[in-house]
C-alpha cells in the first residue's frame, strides 16, 4: 500500500471532517458573518447607553450628513420629509449586515479575512 493510499485509509474511519465538509455552505457563512456584525453593532449600542455615550449609529449618521453635500441633505429631507433620520439610521444598520454578510464569505475562503474587516471597521 503506497503511503498516500494508507493516509487516506486511516482518515476514514477517524471521524474528522475532510477539509470540504470543514467549509460551511455559503449561505450559512454569509449568515453568519451578518449576525456577527450586527451583534457588534448591538454591543456598541449597548455600551452606549450604559456609559451615556452618544450611539455609535447616529454618530456614523451624523457624520454621513456633516459630509455629503448639501443638495444631496435636502433632496433626501424632501423626498423622505421627516422620516429623513429613521431612513439614514436604518440604512446604516443594513448596511453593516450587508458588509458583515461579505466578510463572512470571504472569511471561508481565507481565515484571516474576517478578523481583518473587523479591525478595519474598528
Amino acid at each position: 500500500m503506497s503511503e498516500r493510499a494508507a493516509v487516506r485509509a486511516a482518515g476514514r474511519g477517524s471521524g474528522a471532517p475532510s477539509p470540504a465538509a470543514a467549509t460551511p455552505p455559503r449561505g450559512a457563512a454569509a449568515a453568519a458573518g451578518a449576525v456577527a456584525a450586527l451583534a457588534a453593532l448591538g454591543a456598541g449600542e449597548l455600551a452606549a447607553g450604559l456609559l451615556l455615550a452618544p450611539s455609535p449609529v447616529v454618530a456614523v449618521g451624523d457624520r454621513v450628513v456633516a459630509l455629503a453635500p448639501g443638495g444631496v441633505v435636502r433632496a433626501a429631507i424632501d423626498v423622505l420629509g421627516t422620516a429623513d433620520r429613521p431612513a439614514l439610521l436604518a440604512g446604516i444598520v443594513v448596511l453593516t449586515a450587508g458588509a458583515g454578510a461579505l466578510l463572512g464569505l470571504a472569511a471561508t475562503r481565507r481565515g484571516w479575512a474576517f478578523a481583518a474587516g473587523l479591525a478595519a471597521f474598528g
